[in-house]
This record gives C-alpha cells, sequence and structure tokens, in this order.
C-alpha cells in the first residue's frame, strides 16, 4: 500500500451514502445484559466483548448460554476477540477463554490498543513506548517487535487484522503490516483516522468530519469516498464491513455501497455487529441488548411466575415471539390442581410480549408441576411450545390481625410500637409494614411479632402486607402538638421557659432558647412524661423588653417579656442595681446565688458543687456571714482580692440592707424570711443542707414530674414537683442531705484511639455505657440522628463503636453522645480531633450496583520513596480484591478502578487497604452511592384507549436499589387532563418491588409525549432525595412495549464528602 489520498471524489464517483443492497436484514431483541458503564467494544466473528469502565468484561453470543462475564484488574486500555477475549491493561495483555477463565497473561508495558490475526494466529499489542508487540494468541508468547514509526506523531493507535496482514491507523498515516511484520505499504490521508477495517483488497477507514473512504490495499488510492458519520466500525468482513452510523448500522461493500441493515441507533446509544452479522447488541447507558436476524429467530417464549401461589391468587403467563407474528392458544394445566380459566387465546406481533393470567382454582398438596403450553393456530407446521415450573402452595392463612400504638414522642417523630399476630395462633406469613419499609419474615412457630417505628406526626395508619398481597390496616392517632411553651418574667430578673406536655405518652426533645434578654442561648435536651412539666429559669442580661424564643421538633413559639430588673450587671458596667435600691455600700457586683450563666449538658448533669471548684460568688460576703456558703475544711474559697474575715477593710453591711438573696438562707436562719409551710425553698440539687446560699453549679438540670408543684425557688433551672416541706432545726434532715449524693444510675465514657487522626485514615470511637442501678435497664445512645438501643442488666457495661475519617480538612468534628433510659439520661460532649497529614492517604469510593459493586481508589504517596498498593476490601463482602502494578511514585496521586461481587451492607464502608512493606493495613471509609441515582425505573405498563380523544397512560415504577424509597412523581407537558390527573406519591417503595401511576390524558392526534418529574428519598438518608425526568412517548393505538421511556443522563460519580462516620455498633460486655 503506497501513495496519497486525493483531494475528494466528485460527485460521480461518490456512492449514495445509504444504497440499495443485497443483504438487507431486520434484527430482534432476544435478551438484555447488565453491562455497566461502557469503555471499549470489540467484535469478532461470532462475539462480541464489551468492557467497563470499572473493569467488567461481558462476553455477547447468540445464545443465553454461550456469554460470560469476568473482571479484570484495571480499566482495560485494549480490547479484541479471536479465538479468546484479549484484554490489554497498564503492563499486561490476558487472553481469556469464552466462559471466562483466564488462559494466559504477558508482561507488557504500555499496552494501548489490541487485534487479532486470523491466519497468522497473532494478537497484536501496541503500546505507548512506540512498537508493535506480536503475541501467541493461544498461549500470549512474544513473537516479535516493530517499531511505530509514526509514534511521534500520535499516541492513538487504531488496529484491524483480517487474514494475514494487519492495519495501524495513526493520525492520518494508514499504514499495513505483512505476514512476518513487514511493512507493506502505507497512505497519507486527508484527515484523522477515527475507525479502521478490512475487506479483502480494500481498507475502509472512517476520517473526522464525517467521511468515509475505501482505499486500495495494494497501491494506497483512494477508491471511494461517503459522505457518513461512522461512530464504529468492524475490524473485518467478507463481502461488507459492518459499520455504526448515525442514522443506523449499515453494512459497507467493497465498492462503497451501503445497505441498511435495520438497527437503530437512538441518540446516546451504541451499536456493534459481528463480523457475521449473526449478533447485535444495543447499549443504552448500562445495559446491553442483544439482537439476533428475525429471519433466524421463531416460535413463542414462554415464562411462568411467581414461585408460590395461594389457591385464589393468580398464575402470570409471559409469552413473547420470536420472529415472525403467530396466533394460538396458551393453556395452563398442573398433574395436582386446575387453573380457571383453563386456556386463553393469544395474537402476537413480531417481538410482542403480553401477559396472560391464569387463577388457582384448587391444589392437593403443597407442591404444584404447573406446565404453559402454547399451540400455534395457523397450518404452517410449527411445533407446540411447552414449559414447566415447579410452584410452591402455602396453606391457607387467616387474615392477620394489626394493633399500632403510640408509646412517644422523640425529637419530633412518634414511636409506634406495631403487633401484627393470626387470630388462630397458626404460623404468621411474612409481612411489610409501611409507612416504614420494614419486612418480617418470622420463624416458623411464630404467630405474632412487633416492631417498633418512627413515623412522622401526621400518620394516620400503618398497614401490614402479606406475602399474598393481603393488607391489613391499623389507625394511630399522634398527637400534633406534643409539647406546649410559655414564658414569663420574674421579679427577681429571672425568665422563666415552662415546657408542658399535655399528652399522655412520654415526649423527648432537644430544646433551644434563645432571645436578646437572655445572658445566653440554652440548649439541652428534654424528656416529659405524661401530663410533666418542666420549668428552666434563666438568668437575664437587662431590664426591658425582649422577646424569647423557644424552637424543637415538637414546639416552636415566640414571646415578649418585660423585666424590671437583670439578673446580671448591665454589659457597660453601671454599678447602680438595676431594681432602684440604694446599695451605696456595695461595689455593684453582688450576684444573686442561681444566677450563673447555664451552660449545655444532659439532663443528669449534676448541679451539686463539684469539690474542686469555687462556688463562692465573686466579692461575697465574710466569712461568718449567714448568706455565705459553707467552706469545706481542705478548700479556701476566699475570692481573689477579696477582704478576710475581720479585715477592717471589708465593706461594713449597711443595717437598713439584707443582702441575702432572696429565698437563699435554710429554714432557721435568722437572715432568711419565713417559708410558708408548704413550699420548700431549696434550690433543686443545691449545696448541703446548712449551706446558706450555695448557687447551684452551672449546668444544673433537676428530672421533670408528672405533678404539677407549688412556688420554685430562684434555682436557673427548676421543675415543678410535689415536696415535703423542712422543719425549722430539723437535725436529721441536716444529716441526710450532708450524706454523699447518689450515685447516677448510668454512666457513659468516650475513649479515641488517637488524640489526633491522620487524612484519609479512620479515627475509632469507643463508647462504654454503663448500668449502675440495681435494675436491668434498656439503654438507648443518641448522636447525630443515629441512634442504639441495648439491654442490660444491673452493675453491666456495653460498648459502641463508630469510625471517623476525613480529607481535606483540618479538624473531625465527633458528635456529642447522650444515653438515655426511662429515669436518667447523661452525654458527653463533641470533641474536635486535629487532623494531620498521612504518609500515605487513601480514599476509596463504592459504586453499589444490583449484583456487583465497582470501587474507585484515590492514593496520594507523601512518602520521599514509591509505594505499592495490593489489596483493597471492604466490610460486608466476603473477599477482598488484589491489585497488580499499583505503583504511587513519591508525592504521586494515582487512582484504580475496580469490582466487587455482592453489594455494600452498610454506609459509609469501613475498608481495609493493604499497602507494600507496611506491618498492618491502612484502615479507613468509603463513601458508597447507589450506581443508579435514582433506584427507580419508569416503564409503560399498559395504554388504553377511551375514546376519541381520551387515553390512559399507566406506568409501571420499579425500585431496582436495595434499600426502600420514598417516589413522588408527576406528569407534566399538555397531555394529562387538567380535570382528571393528579400527581401521584408512594410512601415505601421496597426492594424490587413494583407500582402503578395512571395518567390520563386528552390528545388531539395519536401521538402522546409526556415529560415525566421523578423524586426519590431513600429511607436510609445515605444518597438523596433525587430528581430526575424521563419522557414517555409513542402512539395510543401501539401496545405498551413499543412505548419509549427516554433518561435523562446521571453522574456517575457524586462529590465526596470532607468526613465521613459509621454509624453506633453496639455491643453488650453479657
Amino acid at each position: 500500500m503506497t501513495g496519497r489520498a486525493s483531494e475528494g471524489g466528485t460527485a460521480d464517483d461518490t456512492p449514495d451514502a445509504v444504497a440499495g443492497g443485497d443483504l438487507p436484514r431486520e434484527y430482534a431483541q432476544v435478551r438484555s445484559v447488565d453491562t455497566g458503564a461502557i469503555a471499549l467494544i470489540a467484535a469478532g466473528d461470532s462475539r462480541i466483548a464489551l468492557a467497563s469502565v470499572s473493569g467488567g468484561v461481558s462476553v455477547l453470543a447468540a445464545g443465553s448460554d454461550d456469554g460470560a462475564r469476568f473482571g479484570v484488574e484495571a480499566r482495560p486500555r485494549g480490547l479484541a476477540v479471536g479465538p479468546l477475549v484479549y484484554v490489554a491493561v497498564d503492563d499486561h495483555v490476558f487472553g481469556y477463554g469464552f466462559d471466562g477463565a483466564r488462559r494466559w497473561e504477558a508482561p507488557i508495558d504500555g499496552a494501548t490498543a489490541l487485534c487479532w490475526v486470523p491466519d497468522q494466529s497473532r494478537v497484536v499489542a501496541a503500546t505507548d513506548t512506540g512498537e508493535f508487540v506480536l503475541l501467541d494468541d493461544a498461549d500470549g508468547t512474544e513473537r516479535g517487535r516493530i517499531d511505530r514509526t509514526h509514534a511521534d506523531v500520535s499516541e492513538t493507535v487504531l488496529l484491524a487484522g483480517r487474514g494475514e496482514e494487519f492495519l495501524a491507523g495513526e493520525s492520518w498515516y494508514l499504514t499495513g503490516f505483512g505476514p512476518d511484520g513487514d511493512r507493506t505499504g502505507e497512505a497519507m490521508l486527508d484527515g484523522t483516522i477515527t475507525g479502521v477495517g478490512l475487506l479483502e483488497d480494500v481498507a475502509v477507514v472512517s476520517l473526522h468530519g464525517d467521511r468515509v473512504v475505501g482505499v486500495d490495499a495494494d497501491d494506497g488510492a483512494i477508491r471511494w469516498e461517503l459522505h457518513l458519520d461512522v461512530e464504529w466500525l468492524a475490524p473485518r468482513g467478507d463481502g461488507g464491513l459492518y459499520a455504526a452510523a448515525d442514522h443506523g448500522v449499515v453494512r459497507i461493500s467493497a465498492d462503497g455501497a451501503v445497505t441498511d441493515v435495520g438497527i437503530d441507533t437512538p441518540d446516546a446509544t451504541q451499536v456493534a455487529v459481528t463480523t457475521d452479522g449473526e449478533v447485535a447488541c444495543r447499549i443504552d447507558g448500562r445495559t446491553a441488548g442483544v439482537l439476533r436476524p428475525a429471519a433466524s429467530l421463531s416460535g413463542v417464549d414462554l415464562d411462568l411466575s411467581p414461585t408460590s401461589l395461594r389457591v385464589g391468587s393468580e398464575l402470570v403467563v409471559t409469552a413473547e415471539t420470536i420472529g415472525e407474528p403467530t396466533t394460538g392458544t396458551v393453556r395452563a394445566s398442573a398433574d395436582d390442581g386446575s387453573f380457571r380459566p383453563e386456556s386463553r387465546r393469544v395474537s402476537l406481533d413480531a417481538g410482542e410480549r403480553t401477559e396472560l393470567r391464569f387463577t388457582l382454582a384448587e391444589a392437593a398438596g403443597s407442591r404444584l408441576a404447573a406446565r404453559a403450553t402454547f399451540t400455534p393456530g395457523g397450518t404452517d407446521g410449527s411445533e407446540p411450545t411447552e414449559v414447566g415450573a415447579t410452584i410452591s402452595v402455602p396453606p391457607a392463612t387467616p387474615t392477620p390481625v394489626v394493633g399500632a400504638d403510640v408509646t412517644g414522642v422523640d425529637d419530633g417523630t412518634a414511636t409506634v410500637e406495631v403487633s401484627v399476630r393470626t387470630p388462630d395462633g397458626s404460623d404468621l406469613p411474612a409481612v411489610s409494614l409501611s409507612p416504614g419499609g420494614v419486612d418480617i419474615d418470622p420463624e416458623p412457630g411464630r404467630s405474632s411479632v412487633s416492631r417498633t417505628l418512627s413515623l412522622p406526626l401526621t400518620t394516620e395508619r400503618v398497614t401490614a402486607t402479606t406475602g399474598d398481597g393481603e393488607s391489613v390496616d391499623a389507625a394511630v392517632s399522634p398527637p400534633t402538638t406534643p409539647l406546649s411553651a410559655s414564658v414569663s418574667a420574674r421579679d427577681d430578673g429571672f425568665v422563666d421557659v415552662t415546657l408542658r406536655n399535655d399528652t399522655d405518652i412520654t415526649v423527648h426533645d432537644d430544646v433551644r432558647v434563645t432571645g436578646d434578654p437572655l445572658v445566653t442561648p440554652v440548649e439541652r435536651s428534654v424528656s416529659l412524661p405524661a401530663g410533666g412539666r418542666l420549668t428552666l429559669a434563666l438568668p437575664s442580661a437587662r431590664a426591658g423588653v425582649g422577646e424569647v424564643r423557644i424552637d424543637a421538633a415538637a414546639v416552636d413559639a415566640t414571646a415578649a417579656v418585660s423585666l424590671d430588673r437583670a439578673t446580671l450587671p448591665s454589659a457597660g458596667g453601671t454599678d447602680a442595681p438595676q431594681d432602684g435600691r440604694n446599695d451605696h455600700a456595695h461595689d455593684g457586683k453582688d450576684r444573686v446565688p442561681g444566677a450563673d450563666t447555664p451552660t449545655r449538658g444532659g439532663r443528669d448533669t449534676p448541679s451539686t458543687p463539684h469539690p474542686d471548684r469555687d462556688t463562692t460568688p465573686p466579692d461575697s460576703a465574710e466569712a461568718g456571714d449567714a448568706s455565705a456558703p459553707a467552706t469545706p475544711p481542705d478548700r479556701d474559697t476566699t475570692p481573689p482580692d477579696s477582704a478576710e474575715a475581720g479585715d477592717a477593710s471589708a465593706p461594713a453591711t449597711p443595717p437598713d440592707r439584707d443582702t441575702t438573696p432572696p429565698d437563699s438562707a435554710e429554714p432557721g436562719d435568722a437572715s432568711a424570711p419565713a417559708a410558708p409551710p408548704d413550699r420548700d425553698t431549696t434550690p433543686p440539687d443545691s449545696a448541703e443542707a446548712g449551706d446558706a446560699s450555695a448557687p447551684a453549679a452551672p449546668g444544673s438540670a433537676g428530672q421533670p414530674d408528672a405533678t404539677p408543684g407549688p412556688e420554685r425557688g430562684p434555682s436557673p433551672e427548676s421543675v415543678d414537683s410535689p415536696v415535703s416541706p423542712a422543719a425549722p432545726d430539723d437535725s436529721a434532715a441536716s444529716e441526710e442531705s450532708a450524706s454523699p449524693a447518689p450515685r447516677d444510675p448510668l454512666g457513659l465514657d468516650r475513649s479515641l484511639d488517637s488524640d489526633t487522626a491522620h487524612e484519609g485514615h479512620a479515627l475509632e470511637e469507643t463508647l462504654t455505657v454503663e448500668n449502675r442501678s440495681p435494675e436491668p435497664k434498656s439503654i438507648t445512645l443518641r448522636s447525630d440522628g443515629d441512634a442504639a438501643t441495648v439491654e442490660l442488666s444491673p452493675e453491666t457495661t456495653a460498648t459502641a463503636t463508630r469510625y471517623h475519617a476525613a480529607w481535606d480538612t483540618s479538624s473531625i468534628e465527633v458528635p456529642p453522645v447522650t444515653a438515655s433510659a426511662d429515669d436518667a439520661e447523661v452525654t458527653v460532649p463533641g470533641v474536635s480531633v486535629p487532623v494531620e497529614p498521612a504518609p500515605v492517604v487513601v480514599r476509596p469510593a463504592l459504586s453499589a450496583g444490583s449484583t456487583t459493586t465497582d470501587v474507585r481508589l484515590d492514593v496520594h504517596n507523601n512518602l520521599e520513596t514509591s509505594c505499592s498498593v495490593l489489596e483493597i476490601g471492604s466490610k460486608g463482602f466476603s473477599t477482598g480484591v488484589g491489585f497488580d502494578g499499583f505503583d504511587v511514585a513519591p508525592g504521586g496521586d494515582v487512582t484504580r478502578e475496580i469490582t466487587y461481587q455482592g453489594a455494600p451492607t452498610e454506609r459509609p464502608a469501613l475498608t481495609l487497604v493493604r499497602i507494600d512493606h507496611r506491618q498492618r493495613p491502612l484502615q479507613t471509609l468509603a463513601a458508597v452511592h447507589d450506581s443508579h441515582a435514582p433506584p427507580v425505573s419508569v416503564a409503560v405498563d399498559s395504554v388504553d384507549i377511551l375514546g376519541d380523544r381520551d387515553t390512559n397512560v399507566v406506568l409501571r415504577l420499579e425500585n431496582e436499589g436495595g434499600a426502600p424509597v420514598a417516589v413522588r412523581v408527576e406528569a407534566t407537558g399538555t397531555a394529562p387532563d387538567e380535570y382528571l390527573y393528579a400527581p401521584g406519591e408512594i410512601d415505601a417503595l421496597d426492594p424490587g418491588s413494583t407500582a402503578t401511576h395512571r395518567v390520563e390524558c386528552t390528545v388531539n392526534d395519536d401521538r402522546v409525549e409526556l415529560p415525566i418529574e421523578l423524586e426519590v428519598t431513600p429511607f436510609n438518608g445515605a444518597d438523596g432525595p433525587h430528581s430526575t425526568a424521563v419522557t414517555v412517548s409513542g402512539d395510543r393505538t401501539d401496545n405498551a412495549e413499543r412505548w419509549r421511556v427516554d433518561a435523562e443522563d446521571e453522574a456517575d460519580t457524586p462529590t465526596l464528602p470532607d468526613t465521613l462516620s459509621t454509624r453506633l455498633d453496639v455491643r453488650s460486655s453479657e
């Protein structure tokens, strides 16, 4: 081949781009295959290979049993089909059998393209180092190397082999090579080469700019030129070469004639055809449809479902034509039972599929040998088609009884106890609860089950659905306003915020109180029993009118208050008391006991002063003053710069001034006002009896009580409760209050495996919760929206573990954790952990499909030497996956993709990455997202013509993901009837389940186009909500299978978060 391309053919020598031909074909799809996102396509004589970006390879053949799917170590760079499937990765070329078994491997660096040369039994590998490497196609033995003459012009090489020769297209150069690797010729074309294929004496070459030329194999002259947009060319052909053009698949002959073979190519699809034309595939997204010539197909395919039937339920027989239209009868029968009706008449067009339903009338045993038979009605001699299946027949069960009780409200959601039982005590079948998406499969012998659901307060009913579709409802009535709130100002400058639970159930909530009169915002968790009331006495910063706001999931209120005085001195430092009294002997820094600024804490935060803390208010009265707190014998509580007892510099107290804070003195104290006999003036959790004025420690909290109590003392936070007034000079009471405080019933402790975290490495957090009480307790741990419950015996402990990891951030914010039981609660606060650079930073991400999970691993090497990544494994997968040649240079960044078998069981997934020469693998977290987001597919279930203009289009929605989802669907555009149609909402669509949505349409012609908007919200909250749009279109006179559903493209990989945390994993020590 020697020569140079002409400037282009004339009108006379340019064949028609879609001319007639002698091989017209019509193709029909016979099945579909899930392939993943396709990176490479290769066609052989009888098989097509598809390689995905994650390293999965699918082999398609005429028979469904002749295909295979296997995985390689990295993203393929080259692909070819011959007697084996040949795959090139960065540093190896592999040969795989059609069954997916690896037959050989050859170490070749930088292989970028492959082709098979049939008569020489060779595989040619082009490398980015400037060579063609010749390999034996049976065992991978190297047979020679040839320099790439034009490696300096183009990195991209396009190869094609036929007979004893192969072609290489590089930039605008087309080079031919003979049996021994010698150059047979070269042509320089007038455009960049985008594809090459070989016929007997002509090379077919596609060029940039929608052109295809025929190049003479002997002298390199241009024989003809086509104006044709070609996306793909077969590597070789006999009598014609298959090509994917913009309008469909064509066959190009040696003289440039073009024949349409009957495979259309909708937008965003890829197609390929074997060199013999017997197998084709059409790739749409991550699915490939396998097509066969319609002339080679005949008959009817039958399929039976479901595999389990009760008497009175329906057997579905799916009938689909293979090839030509047909008419006949489908009969359903069984040896030990019968169906009603016995047969149905059916008429099917070419490629049409329909469902026929037969009701199981009777069954003699627990298993049924069912058969479906199609008998053709014509006289063409076609044989009947029969398919059989063994179907289980479970015994009939009575309708279950369902009960639902609202037992509490937690953070604005109702806690509902749902019970399901059989009325006669027989075995309970599997049931699903909605909303909530809970599936229950009771053990044999169980007649009842119960589950706790967290549901919105607007929920009106809970539905239990059995496996055979029977549904039973139970009404629920969660309170719409679980809490009420009120705000009032006190004469002493405090603001009372009162929360009331007017329901008959316990309410848990996180409350935040803010407002300009307050010293500081207050946040805390509250737990109010039925009828309970809690009052927070909050210090104010100024007098006057202000607004106080209460925010919680169960209450939202704002109130204005008017304060005559403030609890604390003004921010400007004014010395005059704000209540107007003359205090000429004081310096204006007198503080009322109990007015310390409240701090954040749990409900069980102790309010007794810490033994190492000085609780004496600044500039307080001297020792011996009746209002001064008792001083421990081992502690000097004298404030800095204060006067000593008897010090002449101490200011004298005016005889007409009572400096004792209101209600602070103990009964019997001469300076205290007389307490009413029914009032306890001691602040909750105050200092010991005899301590005349010790203020409550900041953050003190009392437990709420269901009984409204008498007037309160001035503690910063108080709870109304019935009290027994202490008699004056009651020494027994004094001794009792002086004893040690009772031990807290719960203990909670946190430990981290390091004070600092390394970027991309998992930080382990361990929480230890202890039941210190003499009674067993059900203890719930809550943190950042996560909750876990453990049952603990008296004086036992449990541990909870979770992991955190961070990238591109300076710290990990570990959230607070609260442990709560019926009568107690304790909280450990959040903590900030600094993040430091790691020697090796790893960042995995998992893309979950239905049966496989694509893994992407980013690695950054901060070492001064290279490192090698050997293996990765994630929790929930049975085995890890090894890497070959995953080397990262010093300071380098490398990304590899690989595939796990199976789907992840947790989000995010705890992951181990093994690095060469490291004693232990790196522990990290992998972000997880669904590769099909949103995971709900849309199809047309049926089309019903109601009149000249009225048509109902029924859509079928299927959850193809691994978690329950809520779905909102709305049809837009001009077709939906504005009076009849309404959008639909599906509260819970379980994995693998389907639902239908009817669109009532009014149209002026037969063509219908429906834009559909979907909003999908996963229940696990890990990845959503997602909004997407599809367009449903078709002729209303066509059956549903002929309608099209076109979905918009979704991004494969979402933005990864800077920090990840696993859920709490609780384990009891018992």
